[in-house]
């Protein structure tokens, strides 16, 4: 379930919700800032672009009839890569900190749970020892 093919299957049942995964080190991901800078296009595109590019005309696209809609043909790429990571590859040594803190906490809590439980033991018998005394000076 972690190979590309899998994911690419995905990007055609559900072409909003995932990427198209392309194979490793074929692309150069860019966010909005960066694109702008190197080529100082904008980055959204206007409904004539889009028609241009894909090859049809807006008005067609509110009144879709069979003459309008473009042929079915998904690009689809055989190539398998499993998203494994290397043998060198380790967690992160902010996950180290993370699970450091997590278990810190951890003792912290039951440590703080055994303190509580001891002192409502001692109350308790204090409690107890006061009440059999009194009784026993109040006794007529």
């Amino acid at each position: 379930l972690h190979g590309r093919l899998f994911a690419q299957w995905l990007h055609h049942a559900y072409p909003r919700e995932c990427p198209y995964p392309h194979m490793a080190g074929t692309t150069h991901p860019q966010d909005t800032d960066d694109w702008l800078k190197n080529t100082g296009l904008d980055f959204t595109a206007s409904a004539a672009d889009m028609a241009r590019h894909a090859g049809s005309h807006p008005r067609l696209w509110k009144q879709p009839s069979s003459a309008s809609r473009p042929l079915e043909s998904a690009p689809w790429s055989y190539e398998e890569e499993l998203f494994v990571p290397g043998r060198g590859i380790g967690l992160p040594e902010g996950w180290l900190v993370f699970h450091g803190a997590v278990y810190a906490a951890s003792a912290a809590i039951v440590a703080f749970g055994i303190l509580l439980l001891r002192t409502s033991r001692g109350a308790r018998r204090s409690a107890m020892a006061l009440d059999s005394q009194a009784a026993k000076l109040y006794q007529v």
